[in-house]
């Protein structure tokens, strides 16, 4: 069972890199968090959609987004990060959650960025179960795809540090 105290202390202890908009969480700068996003968000391809983000931050996909979502969940393990979120963007259909466990729904797509990157202190195999546990329950509640972003296990052993979980690609 994961821990996520053990994760969210990661995050607790991290300085926020404000950018105009963006709060870019953990990320080594702006321009890579864009980056992932680009990537992620290819598989929205409509202008009205619903969507999930998963380990939301400070909501910097939402400023990302050219089009924006008619309804928008936010979820994060982090209360400060959920508080400055729930301040920021008072949109009647933008919702923040101050939780891992997504409360009963569908979404067009779920964005899940680096949200499954951080294991803090949990083990590697509490935490595997905890990420398949959460790719098979997006499968159900996202009507048209999900996007998620890992480190894979293709780094070099010296270069893995011990709270970033890396994902086995072929496993996945």
């Amino acid at each position: 069972m994961i821990n996520h105290n053990l994760t969210n202390r990661y995050y607790n202890k991290i300085k926020v890199k404000n950018n105009k908009n963006f709060g870019y969480l953990d990320w080594p700068s702006k321009k890579r968090q864009v980056k992932e996003f680009k990537i992620l968000t290819t598989i929205i391809n409509e202008k009205k959609f619903s969507i999930l983000d998963y380990g939301c931050g400070m909501g910097d996909l939402i400023f990302f987004l050219k089009n924006k979502p008619y309804k928008y969940l936010g979820y994060d393990i982090n209360h400060k990060f959920i508080s400055f979120c729930k301040k920021k963007f008072k949109k009647k259909n933008y919702f923040f959650y101050n939780s891992p466990k997504i409360k009963k729904c569908t979404v067009d797509y779920i964005i899940a960025s680096g949200t499954f990157s951080v294991k803090g202190k949990n083990s590697k195999y509490s935490w595997e179960k905890y990420f398949y546990n959460s790719m098979n329950y997006f499968t159900k509640i996202s009507k048209k795809g999900f996007a998620i972003n890992v480190h894979d296990d293709v780094c070099p052993i010296s270069k893995q540090k011990k709270h970033i979980y890396f994902a086995n690609l072929n496993k996945i």
